[in-house]
């Protein structure tokens, strides 16, 4: 498998940013999720930085769920405390030599037939719920794929709803985020060019929905 892991970019975060130990984070997670890793940090104004994930798996989603269910793929129970994944493992020691400062504001699976794309939700981090979603995913997969007839190519696990503001003399459009990533996810198919949103706990397409991504 050819190397995704960028040295040259991690040389340059440790030189620009001071950031150590990014080349071994990415090549467990290489070695962990069977991929290949690409990453971006990016600084916050309080002196933190957010860390974007890409995992490329040369294989399709069902495939991983199975590995996952049967084989651990991703080393997601590797560890003695069954509560801690080695991606949150492996980002404790980043953050260790780091002081801290690094969070996981977004993770990517590319899968040949989907994406599955993990943006952050404040105060409710990627690394503590990604086998939780793996499972749903797993559990879900017939229903998001309308029963194996056909495959979403994007998977969005935070998705935001309209609110009004009923206090103002004025109607105002406020946005948020549904505060878990296993209440809403919003899903686009080739024969529909708009995102349709799947509740989760219901196990059911949202009909009539004022759901939708946030873009950046």
């Amino acid at each position: 498998m050819a190397k995704m892991v960028n040295k040259s970019i991690c040389k340059l975060y440790r030189q620009k940013y001071g950031v150590k130990g990014l080349s071994k984070f990415a090549k467990v997670l290489e070695k962990d999720f069977i991929a290949k890793v690409a990453l971006r940090l990016s600084p916050t104004p309080n002196n933190r930085f957010n860390l974007s994930l890409h995992i490329d798996c040369n294989y399709a989603l069902h495939i991983a769920l199975f590995q996952l269910t049967n084989y651990n793929w991703g080393n997601l129970n590797a560890v003695e405390n069954k509560n801690i994944s080695i991606l949150k493992k492996e980002l404790e020691q980043l953050n260790y030599l780091n002081d801290g400062k690094i969070t996981v504001d977004e993770l990517i699976f590319s899968f040949t037939d989907t994406s599955l794309i993990i943006n952050c939700i404040e105060r409710i981090s990627i690394e503590d719920n990604l086998k939780e979603i793996l499972e749903n995913l797993s559990l879900n997969y017939v229903n998001i794929t309308k029963g194996l007839t056909e495959m979403p190519y994007e998977i969005f696990t935070t998705i935001y709803e309209d609110t009004i503001n009923e206090k103002s003399s004025e109607t105002t459009l406020k946005i948020k985020p549904f505060m878990d990533y296993l209440d809403h996810w919003g899903l686009y198919f080739p024969s529909n060019d708009e995102i349709e949103i799947f509740d989760v706990q219901r196990k059911v397409f949202m009909k009539n929905t004022d759901c939708y991504l946030l873009e950046e």
